[in-house]
């Protein structure tokens, strides 16, 4: 079976704009594939490396598809490279990304935010891989193992192996294409991965890769740590707990592992607590954001960052079933209920 078939028979149909949970695919294994046919003697004096980190600039779609023996899910999305930038739009999320930093964009208020990000690279984590990031890695080698036709585009077939990694990384090289990868497997049985590229062209727009002349950036705001900041969870010290204070000092971002009422498992619980307006609402584990592009409230940062303007929804309380009692504001300490107050009446309380 050519890659090609294997692609499309793995993709089929429910291949959408965002993810979907799926049924088991049995993963593919190379001797799925049609026999290689043998390399040249110039395909096998190709500098491989060379050829993963210096990509050239395309536009595709792309499909990606995740599977873990017992389920998985694929997805699809518009891409294009130029440059060091990069641009993926889902059908509901847009982002330009270079190395550092990700911009997302909000078509409908015209806005635009720029968030730090890692440089992380988890082989098998469910993500699509870029060869340039796969060529980056410590000890990484490659070996051409041959050529395959894919999508009608003559491939050279190239094994990554990287030290003390279980998973097998094939990727595809195209020929006529610059030697774009238009494929990557990895094989880590019982998970898999495969992505593909369709609808290539290496003509690139500059303006697909630039923010909108006409969208405004999103206010940025910076928050400190509250080191003095005493966290209690049903009048015990909090566990891993971290508050950060906005640089208008009327928002507080808590966050403690709190035991869960079923399993007792701790899991990671975040509030912003307004002061003034004495509310408190569950908030989004990433809005901030350390220097280096890491979530503020899992290290030991002292300053993070957020963009937009935090107000009270008015919706997103942590009880549900019962009324949420009333947050206590006090000069030097705030009360409120947890997330866990509809099973257990449990409260936290932050003094500084």
């Amino acid at each position: 079976m050519k890659l090609s078939l294997l692609l499309s028979c793995l993709l089929l149909a429910s291949c959408v704009s965002v993810a979907q949970i799926r049924k088991p695919t049995p993963n593919p294994t190379p001797s799925d594939e049609a026999p290689l046919a043998p390399l040249t003697q110039a395909e096998r004096a190709l500098d491989l490396k060379s050829i993963l980190t210096k990509q050239p600039d395309f536009v595709a779609d792309e499909e990606f598809f995740y599977g873990e023996g017992s389920g998985g899910f694929s997805a699809k999305r518009h891409i294009a490279r130029k440059g060091n930038r990069y641009f993926a739009d889902t059908g509901y999320v847009k982002t330009i990304t270079e190395p550092g930093k990700e911009i997302r964009l909000n078509d409908s208020d015209k806005t635009f935010e720029e968030t730090p990000i890692a440089s992380e690279f988890v082989l098998g984590s469910g993500q699509p891989i870029d060869p340039r990031t796969l060529a980056s890695q410590d000890g990484v080698t490659f070996v051409a193992l041959g050529t395959q036709l894919i999508d009608g585009h003559k491939c050279v077939k190239i094994q990554a192996r990287i030290p003390n990694q279980r998973a097998q990384v094939f990727v595809y090289a195209a020929e006529d294409l610059k030697y774009l990868i238009v494929a990557v497997q990895v094989l880590n049985p019982p998970r898999g991965a495969i992505q593909r590229l369709q609808n290539i062209s290496l003509d690139v727009p500059d303006g697909l890769v630039e923010v909108p002349a006409n969208y405004s950036p999103l206010s940025k705001h910076k928050w400190l740590r509250v080191e003095s900041a005493i966290v209690t969870y049903d009048g015990k010290p909090g566990k891993n707990a971290r508050v950060f204070r906005s640089d208008d000092v009327n928002v507080l971002f808590v966050t403690l592992y709190e035991p869960h009422p079923a399993t007792g498992l701790l899991l990671p619980w975040h509030y912003l607590v307004f002061l003034k307006e004495q509310t408190v609402e569950l908030a989004f584990e990433g809005m901030l954001i350390t220097k280096d592009g890491k979530l503020a409230w899992d290290t030991n940062a002292r300053e993070a960052f957020s963009n937009g303007d935090d107000k009270p929804s008015n919706g997103n309380y942590p009880c549900h079933v019962q009324k949420c009692p009333p947050t206590n504001v006090g000069t030097n300490f705030v009360q409120f209920p947890s997330v866990y107050y509809d099973d257990r009446k449990s409260t936290v309380r932050v003094t500084w």
